[in-house]
């Protein structure tokens, strides 16, 4: 096992170039996933800007989406609808492993910077993908945003009270689990390449793509709603894991206004939580064999058990709750707030909640980088650059243009 003073700082994807179009959250964050486990990612960013710029919370003028999607990433600043740029961007791709875009279907081929363009002009990359609908499929025309993939996916039907109405949760999930599974498939991908190289079927150079709608990561994430549908008949609703799984997790709350959640799946764990409450009329039940009798009887069970935990949360302080299900090795967890988060011993101890440095705003705490690596140690190197930060370094060691080229594209908006 190697301990952290022996952990290197060069990061698992060291050597890994990445360039990165993405100007919505979900694609630029596959590209942070790659950028923080050491891969060298470079943002191809409009002159005046992308979305994430103008979006709210901001302080002292600083977006602070972009300090998260930003971060430990190189910028550069490029017109991709001028010629000019879709040249430059041509040149710049053949220098690079891998390419994120998330522009709507067609975009990229009518600017002349399709796979089969980057191919031509000598590319020999991945290119990933991440659009609302996809790039095929009858909807893949469509723009789209993580609030309709969510609606599309099957959880906005899933969420919200039960006999209420559904409700699109207040963060960015559909985006972000499309950015994971596109982290995913880059690193596929770049794995099955890597093995022709090592000897197995000779590949041709070319541009691999990795396609992703929006909707696809969230649904993916969802373990039983199709398969319970095809074979049950089930539509899911939002009657909670009581009815539909046999289960008892939830959200309750203590008589001190405590909110906390419990999950206990499978018999075991049901008595553990009938046992934290002293229910012996339910246990003995439970030992009879209750659980074997058939859904409507498992059903019924588990609905009185669930309404004898809620009822006894409501009448007990915090303290004693949890006394009473630590005793019992519950599963169970306090509601935290971001509050909490921060100041969390275990969240800190993981490295979970980091502080970085922003030239402007200082001091900054957020996300630390996820997963852990028992032989590399990886670290926020900076929380977002401005437009164009790298333009001369880059384009200068890239492209070999000179002061005066840069200056000239830099006159016609170009860079």
């Amino acid at each position: 096992m190697t301990t952290n003073d022996q952990k290197t700082g060069g990061g698992v994807l060291a050597g890994l170039k990445v360039l990165d179009l993405a100007h919505h959250y979900s694609a630029a964050f596959a590209g942070v996933l790659l950028a923080d486990l050491g891969a060298d990612v470079t943002v191809v960013e409009h002159p005046e800007g992308n979305v994430l710029r103008g979006m709210l919370p901001q302080r002292h003028g600083v977006p602070l989406w972009s300090t998260l999607v930003g971060r430990n990433k190189g910028n550069i600043s490029l017109k991709l609808s001028e010629p000019r740029g879709q040249e430059l961007l041509r040149q710049l791709a053949t220098e690079y492993d891998v390419l994120i875009e998330n522009f709507r279907p067609g975009t990229l081929e009518r600017w002349g910077l399709g796979p089969d363009d980057l191919a031509a002009a000598g590319a020999d990359l991945v290119m990933l993908r991440v659009s609302g609908y996809g790039q095929s499929g009858p909807k893949s025309a469509r723009p789209g945003f993580g609030g309709a993939a969510e609606a599309m996916s099957g959880l906005t039907q899933m969420t919200g009270p039960e006999g209420g109405d559904p409700i699109l949760l207040s963060t960015a999930i559909a985006d972000g689990a499309a950015g994971a599974f596109g982290a995913l498939g880059v690193l596929a991908a770049l794995w099955q390449r890597a093995s022709s190289r090592a000897g197995g079927e000779p590949r041709r150079p070319g541009v691999e793509v990795v396609d992703i709608a929006l909707f696809e990561g969230v649904f993916r994430l969802i373990p039983t709603q199709i398969v319970e549908y095809d074979q049950c008949g089930i539509i899911p609703g939002r009657s909670g894991s009581v009815r539909e799984h046999g289960v008892i997790r939830g959200v309750y709350r203590t008589g001190d206004g405590v909110d906390f959640c419990v999950s206990s799946v499978g018999p075991r764990a049901i008595r553990r939580l009938l046992e934290s409450m002293a229910a012996d009329n339910l246990v003995a039940e439970l030992d009879q064999g209750v659980l074997g009798r058939g859904e409507d009887a498992v059903v019924d069970f588990v609905t009185r058990s669930e309404k004898a935990f809620t009822a006894w949360a409501a009448g007990s302080s915090w303290a004693a709750v949890a006394a009473a299900l630590d005793r019992t090795g519950m599963v169970y967890e306090r509601v935290y707030t971001v509050a909490d988060i921060a100041e969390d011993e275990h969240f800190l101890a993981r490295e979970d909640v980091v502080t970085a440095h922003d030239p402007i705003l200082g001091e900054v705490r957020m996300p630390g980088i996820v997963p852990k690596f028992s032989g590399f140690h990886h670290e926020v190197r900076n929380t977002g650059k401005h437009i164009g930060a790298d333009n001369e370094t880059l384009y200068g060691t890239l492209l070999d243009l000179t002061p005066d080229a840069l200056a000239a594209l830099r006159s016609d908006g170009v860079i």
